[in-house]
């Protein structure tokens, strides 16, 4: 009996003795944000389109920590602003809103133009910068002129700003074989227009090869035009 009170004693010292020196992670969460994180940490777009980027602080343990995160630089070709659906919370029966702090915050991007950028967002004095690159990989917004050729014309592609064609860039209709694309007959030197005959029948886009886009030098795409091109009926 003596040995099992002796045990219950020590076991509730052991008890006030953590109550009293408190959360040992305490002065962890006291220092504040260690960092903050963006999810992903950087995004591809094309020109129009939207993606989210979640953002949240951490403390020092890697502990989620409530704030109110601010877009605090925004570069050029992208429109950013905080989500508002993401963990939103019912105030009454019809009213639904986001909190104006909380772990995360989700920010919309979409893109206005060609290139690479970023934005910011700051919280509890740290700040996480997000890289955005806008780039024709699937789309360009390239024109044609005239839009709506004549059997025989010659038609101009020109490529959009921050963006340009190589030397080497072929264009496709669908899948039809090489006797049925466009003839090229001239290219710009610097990659900025392509000069070519277009066959009949043709109501779509025209694929690019080898499209360079400044947000992402290192690549070449293949994108199609956003613009058709009509040529006459034969």
């Amino acid at each position: 009996m003596n040995r099992l009170t002796s045990g219950l004693v020590s076991l509730c010292a052991l008890f006030l003795a953590v109550g009293c020196n408190g959360d040992p992670t305490e002065s962890l969460r006291a220092n504040g944000v260690d960092k903050l994180v963006a999810a992903p940490s950087s995004i591809f777009l094309q020109l129009g389109e939207t993606k989210s980027v979640d953002v949240g602080a951490l403390d020092a343990q890697g502990n989620a920590l409530d704030f109110d995160y601010v877009v605090t630089s925004q570069g050029t070709g992208i429109s950013v602003k905080r989500d508002s659906s993401f963990r939103g919370v019912f105030l009454s029966d019809s009213t639904f809103a986001v909190p104006p702090t909380d772990r995360q915050f989700r920010f919309t991007i979409t893109s206005t133009a060609y290139g690479a950028t970023s934005f910011t967002v700051s919280a509890g004095g740290k700040d996480v910068v997000v890289p955005v690159q806008v780039i024709a990989q699937n789309a360009i917004a390239a024109t044609f002129s005239p839009a709506v050729p004549n059997l025989g014309d010659t038609v101009t592609i020109t490529a959009p700003a921050g963006n340009t064609f190589t030397q080497t860039a072929v264009l496709h209709i669908g899948a039809n074989p090489d006797s049925l694309n466009p003839v090229i007959v001239e290219r710009d030197p610097a990659g900025a227009f392509i000069k070519f005959i277009a066959p009949p029948n043709v109501n779509g886009p025209i694929t690019i090869t080898e499209v360079k886009s400044v947000g992402a030098p290192d690549f070449t795409f293949s994108p199609a035009t956003v613009d058709l091109l009509t040529t006459p009926a034969f």
